[in-house]
């Protein structure tokens, strides 16, 4: 009894390792095609934008926070420098 449960739980995880390289290779495949492809390269192309978006939105916040910080030094010149 115990020999069949350790057989039938080795098919199980055989047969689920078989549908999860299914479908890795069925992935695989769709990317071959020029519409997987295209796909791939728009995902990576909105990707880039976005990060470039990132970058200008921190730069932009960093620029204001330097502004404010030049602006208050500028109104109180005995001031020490940290």
């Amino acid at each position: 009894m115990i020999r069949r449960l350790a057989m039938l739980a080795a098919l199980a995880a055989i047969a689920a390792a078989g549908v999860v390289a299914f479908r890795r290779a069925e992935q695989l495949a769709n990317l071959a095609t020029p519409q997987g492809a295209a796909k791939a390269a728009g995902s990576l192309i909105d990707a880039a934008r976005g990060f470039v978006d990132d970058v200008k939105d921190a730069a932009a916040k960093r620029e204001v926070e330097l502004r404010e910080t030049l602006l208050a030094g500028e109104s109180n010149p005995n001031q020490e420098d940290v």
